[in-house]
């Protein structure tokens, strides 16, 4: 029996791994192109909520929730003094520092309060709907140029010429689901 031998020579490897690693940077480039063009773009179409005034809108739609309870309960809109006396925020004066104080006003089913943080005058309005079962809505105004003063702030509840901002804009886009 003759027994048949071939030498075979060996490889360093050094091309299977430039391969190797050639394939798995172009896997994740393509995988990054993908992710940015399907949601990259996902945020261009909102204004984003000023810091000094995210914490009031949240108390703002909180109160909203509670001034549709009292309306649904007691069947009457509550005033800003008695909102005040129920220890509602926003509309009551916190003992807090960090919190932002806010002047109010009412027009029947609208709340428009106003607050001056650093050279910016910030305007927010919480909106009842007509109907009780649906929720209130709560919007901001940052006045830059500090236009609009405190002896028209009544106005601000039924002034069209103002953009308002929805302080839901960013729940809102988050909800979003992408349709083809």
């Amino acid at each position: 029996m003759k027994i048949h031998s071939e030498t075979v020579l060996a490889r360093d490897g050094k091309l299977e791994d430039k391969i190797v690693f050639g394939f798995s940077l172009l896997t994740l480039l393509t995988a990054a192109a993908l992710l940015y063009a399907l949601y990259g773009h996902q945020h261009s179409d909102f204004t984003a909520i000023p810091k000094p005034i995210r914490a009031a809108l949240t108390s703002l739609s909180n109160a909203g929730e509670e001034i549709q309870i009292i309306r649904e309960i007691e069947e009457y809109i509550p005033s800003i003094d008695s909102l005040s006396e129920l220890g509602i925020a926003p509309f009551t004066p916190s003992a807090l520092s960090t919190q932002i104080q806010f002047s109010w006003e009412q027009v029947s089913s609208c709340y428009v309060g106003t607050s001056v943080i650093g050279t910016k005058q910030y305007f927010v309005k919480l909106e009842l709907p007509d109907l009780i079962d649906q929720p209130a809505k709560a919007y901001w105004f940052a006045d830059a140029e500090n236009q609009k003063s405190r002896a028209e702030l009544k106005q601000l509840c039924i002034d069209s010429t103002i953009t308002w901002h929805s302080a839901a804009t960013f729940d809102n886009i988050n909800t979003k689901t992408h349709a083809h």
